[in-house]
């Protein structure tokens, strides 16, 4: 669908591109390459919206997205000019947020946004293209990760680290578009064969290691089965 390109982002845009009326209703929105650089009051009444795309724009600020707050899991923000995520602060239950491309030249303003339930966090492709200003010193910006996330996070810019360990790990690219992350239970029950130790598995990748605990859970109750049904 045609989107004419708008200084603002509207309301009225929204609902075009949506093709709802009541914005109240969403819980997606992809609004990329509309033009717009600033996002008005264009998201006051989406209060239940989970997933927003705004990448591919020309937005200077992300004041205005207070409005998701109440829901907001995921943001796309890439290739804009936001040189700043502070206004994200209030978005408590924010996961994922992806804004490689941006004008962030200071890890300062991200440090406002840091809370326990952000678990990936993209300034820059797995190949360090589309890179922000502070991603330029690598060195630095690994540093200044780790001091805003001092019990790890689980993704940074495509990459994977082991949450378990005080100064995350490099493990294995990823994708966090298709991996969703297993619940805080333990993934095998201490019943089975004990609980197990990341530090004595060595070093895998995520995916691996939550299949092969599901393996053992399947292995385990059909041994069960054919024991009662032995006896």
């Amino acid at each position: 669908m045609y989107m004419p390109r708008e200084e603002e982002l509207t309301e009225g845009i929204i609902k075009i591109a949506t093709g709802q009326f009541d914005v109240e209703i969403l819980h997606s929105i992809q609004l990329q390459n509309i033009g717009f650089v600033t996002l008005g009051a264009s998201l006051l009444r989406c209060a239940n919206v989970t997933a927003l795309d705004l990448s591919h724009n020309e937005l200077t600020t992300l004041e205005g997205i207070q409005g998701t707050a109440p829901s907001l899991q995921w943001l796309d923000i890439s290739c804009n000019a936001v040189t700043s995520l502070a206004p994200l602060e209030c978005c408590k239950k924010l996961q994922v947020c992806r804004a490689r491309g941006n004008r962030l030249s200071s890890f300062a303003p991200l440090c406002a946004k840091i809370h326990s339930e952000l678990r990936s966090l993209y300034l820059q492709k797995h190949d360090f293209t589309e890179q922000n200003p502070v991603c330029a010193d690598r060195a630095q910006y690994l540093a200044a990760v780790k001091l805003a996330f001092p019990n790890g996070i689980r993704c940074l810019d495509g990459h994977y680290f082991l949450q378990q360990e005080p100064n995350p790990t490099f493990v294995n690219m990823g994708n966090d578009e298709v991996f969703a992350l297993p619940p805080s239970k333990p993934w095998v029950q201490p019943t089975l064969s004990g609980p197990l130790d990341p530090a004595k598995c060595g070093v895998m990748p995520e995916r691996a290691f939550f299949n092969l605990a599901t393996e053992c859970k399947k292995l385990a109750a059909t041994e069960l089965a054919e024991t009662k049904s032995a006896t």
